[in-house]
Parts: structure tokens; C-alpha cells; sequence
């Protein structure tokens, strides 16, 4: 799969990177972490299981910075989408 980031270059990935906690096991949130350490930078707190509305937010993502897409997802409806 090709690596999806932000413009500011963190990587995006709906599973736990290597290096966390439960690296490679933790599927349903949604991971940004810095690309040349793997340190996580942001996570959702719930899961999506809806495959499609994860796939449209990490689409969103990849057009702003980090900082921007935090302020964009605690501001807008991008929550209720979480389960």
C-alpha cells in the first residue's frame, strides 16, 4: 500500500505503528505518526468500523497539515463518525 500522509509528512494508518503498544494489532482507529521515528502524533480514540468513512477522512487528511486536521476534527462531525 502506498503511505499516505499528511502535508506536513506524518504518516497515516489505521493500524498501530511499530514501536507502540500494540504495534500491528490495534485495527479500527486511526494513527498519525511522525514518518522517520514511527512516534505517534495523533490517534482517534474510538474505531471506525465503517471502512468507507475512515478511508474519506484519511482522504481529508491527506490535504492539511497535522495541526490543521486536529483542529478540523475536533471541530466538525468527523467524531460521530467514530463508534
Amino acid at each position: 500500500m502506498t503511505e499516505r500522509c499528511t502535508l506536513d509528512g506524518f504518516v497515516i494508518t489505521p493500524i498501530e505503528p511499530q514501536g507502540s503498544l500494540y504495534a500491528g494489532t490495534d485495527h479500527g482507529r486511526l494513527f498519525i505518526n511522525e514518518a522517520r521515528t514511527g512516534v505517534m502524533a495523533w490517534w482517534s480514540m474510538g474505531r471506525w468500523t465503517d471502512r468507507a468513512a475512515r478511508e474519506v477522512i484519511i482522504a481529508h487528511a491527506m490535504t492539511l497539515t497535522l495541526a490543521d486536521f486536529r483542529r478540523w476534527f475536533a471541530c466538525h462531525a468527523a467524531s460521530c463518525l467514530i463508534d
